[in-house]
């Protein structure tokens, strides 16, 4: 990584942290334009392009990183959840599934799988997940709420 692109970086998660998401996201761009092939920029840009509604911007950066490192899960699991953003039930439900088949406790992958489940009217499948989340998340509103909505469609 060059100099500027570490600095661009750094400014980025600086503004990140300071909940100043906008101006983070312009300088993750920089960054990744600066340091192309790294990885953590690209992973840390492609988280910010999908907080900030860009899907389909995300989902093309998470794509690569995920061609690029399979083994990548964070990268594969916010694939998912771009996935299933967008409607694109099958892909997000692998992706996640494949998550779990390499870390069962991943927080993300749980979460969305129960929720595939749910949009497919899996009801008993995604209790299964959320009930996990729910152990490893027990006072989580989210966390409490998808189990509800398992609980409301059994």
């Amino acid at each position: 990584m060059t100099a500027a692109a570490r600095q661009a970086f750094e400014e980025a998660q600086a503004l990140e942290s300071t909940g100043d998401m906008d101006k983070a996201l312009v300088s993750y761009l920089k960054a990744l334009e600066l340091a192309p092939q790294d990885t953590e920029i690209a992973y840390r840009t492609a988280c910010a392009l999908l907080q900030a509604g860009y899907l389909e911007e995300a989902q093309s950066q998470l794509r690569r990183i995920v061609f690029a490192e399979p083994e990548h899960l964070g990268a594969r699991a916010s694939l998912g959840n771009c996935q299933l953003l967008l409607g694109d039930i099958a892909n997000a439900r692998q992706n996640f599934a494949e998550v779990l088949d390499v870390s069962p406790d991943n927080r993300n992958a749980l979460y969305g799988l129960a929720s595939v489940l749910l949009e497919e009217n899996k009801a008993a499948e995604a209790e299964v997940h959320a009930r996990h989340l729910l152990e490893l998340l027990p006072d989580s509103a989210p966390v409490l709420t998808l189990f509800a909505q398992t609980q409301d469609r059994s």
